[in-house]
């Protein structure tokens, strides 16, 4: 394993004792985004000796780091996203997520929670009202 994502981890800050406890010794660098109450929470680590690595940004919605193999100088962007939970939030994410661009050269990795149905019938609890984006 040379990549670490580690979503949902509801905590609003850590350090390196809490990586060691969770990745492997030689896991050294990560990037976070602190959960906010009861919601979202990213975190991307890796093996400093494996890449080079450009944080791109890191924002409410997740975070993107462009990546570089230090073995085969290969290249691809990594987006961990979270979608907020309430309805001012989740437009704002669909909207913000609509703009990204990336370039079709470009490898894309897209993972996260994205707290969407495509059907009604996709629900597996009840709650807020099912809205289409």
């Amino acid at each position: 394993m040379i990549l670490f994502v580690y979503r949902k981890q509801k905590k609003e800050d850590f350090d390196r004792q809490f990586l060691k406890n969770i990745c492997p010794n030689d896991f050294d660098a990560f990037e976070f985004l602190p959960s906010v109450g009861a919601s979202g929470g990213i975190l991307v680590a890796w093996k400093s000796g494996m890449f080079l690595e450009n944080i791109l940004f890191s924002n409410e919605f997740g975070i993107s780091i462009h990546f570089c193999s230090l073995f085969d100088n290969a290249t691809w962007l990594l987006t961990c996203v979270y979608r907020p939970c309430t309805s001012k939030g989740k437009a704002h994410f669909v909207h913000w997520f609509r703009s990204f661009q990336v370039p079709a050269s470009e490898d894309w990795i897209v993972m996260g929670d994205f707290n969407l149905l495509r059907n009604l019938e996709d629900r597996n609890k009840p709650g807020e009202m099912f809205q289409k984006y």
